[in-house]
């Protein structure tokens, strides 16, 4: 990814009116963003993660083990579905798809030619989703690193990786929100739907909301954005955020893998309202182990925003 595609001056023109907006949650007046927890495991932690918001991965879930959906109900405060849109990329149409011999059973065409590489379709994810008490689902996109990333992140241990060109996998993206969409719009579930803005440049993010824009998938209360967890430069990450706020100034944003290092900078303090990590984990021995880890990370959380503000962030924040 190169730093020359992002610029601190750049200005886009938004396809809609921005609304003037005072985001302050750090400020003392509003409310704290909310820590999602990442769960990379089933089988649940014997009610530790009771009572605290949860990220749960439709991608792990899948056929870990058995077949469909691994069920697993944990009584999280909240919880948010991740589509698998790394798994997408990396797993089912990488080096384990042919290993796995796991197909799409989806594999319409949408409107840029894309056809979908999940191998559950909408309604499976959503009727699981149900099934689990979520409370958000994301969008299904898929991962839009380069393919050279990609690799150098560790997801081609069997060295054929083949995602295809990062441009194709944005227009595979929308095109699987649009449907994903469709059908949400057609069903009574339980949930909710957060779309997910996707992108690798900065042009691309531009360019990918102006695509949600025309597909009607902005009218949602709350929106994710994606590719966050894997940038290690700040700067890249705040004008992505930027960006994302000139179209959408009011909506709930969601930042997926925006670990603690966003929540110490006060320059990001009053922009997202959510994001998620599996950081808390690493490490993990067993359940017991798992559940000290989770209340030190809890502390960190409280220390660091509370060092900066004089106040502390709520475990369980309303959402």
């Amino acid at each position: 990814m190169s730093q020359s595609t992002f610029d601190a001056d750049f200005a886009p023109t938004p396809s809609t009116p921005s609304d003037a907006l005072n985001l302050t949650a750090f400020d003392g007046d509003g409310d704290m963003p909310t820590m999602f927890y990442c769960w990379a495991c089933l089988g649940g932690l014997d009610g530790d993660l009771n009572n605290v918001p949860i990220l749960t991965s439709a991608g792990v879930a899948w056929r870990n083990p058995g077949d469909g959906f691994t069920a697993w109900n944990p009584d999280a405060s909240v919880q948010m579905i991740d589509s698998g849109g790394y798994q997408a990329v990396t797993r089912w149409n990488g080096a384990e798809r042919g290993i796995r011999g796991v197909e799409s059973t989806e594999p319409s065409i949408g409107e840029r030619g894309t056809t979908c590489r999940f191998p559950y379709t909408t309604r499976e994810l959503h009727e699981w989703a149900d099934t689990v008490d979520a409370d958000f689902v994301a969008g299904m996109d898929v991962a839009c690193e380069e393919a050279s990333e990609l690799i150098e992140m560790g997801y081609d241990d069997y060295g054929y990786l083949n995602p295809g060109r990062y441009e194709e996998r944005l227009m595979e993206s929308i095109d699987n929100q649009v449907r994903q969409r469709d059908h949400f719009e057609q069903h009574d579930y339980d949930h909710k739907l957060m779309p997910v803005v996707q992108g690798n440049t900065l042009d691309d993010y531009d360019q990918f909301i102006q695509w949600m824009v025309e597909e009607d998938l902005d009218k949602y209360e709350k929106i994710g954005l994606g590719t966050v967890c894997k940038r290690s430069d700040t700067d890249e990450i705040f004008d992505v955020i930027q960006l994302v706020r000139d179209y959408f100034p009011k909506k709930r944003l969601h930042l997926f893998g925006a670990t603690l290092r966003l929540w110490k900078e006060t320059r990001f303090h009053g922009l997202f309202e959510s994001s998620d990590t599996a950081a808390w984990q690493w490490g993990a021995k067993n359940k017991s182990h798992h559940k000290e880890l989770l209340t030190e990370y809890q502390d960190k959380i409280e220390n660091a925003v509370g060092e900066l503000e004089g106040k502390k962030v709520s475990r369980v924040d309303e959402f």
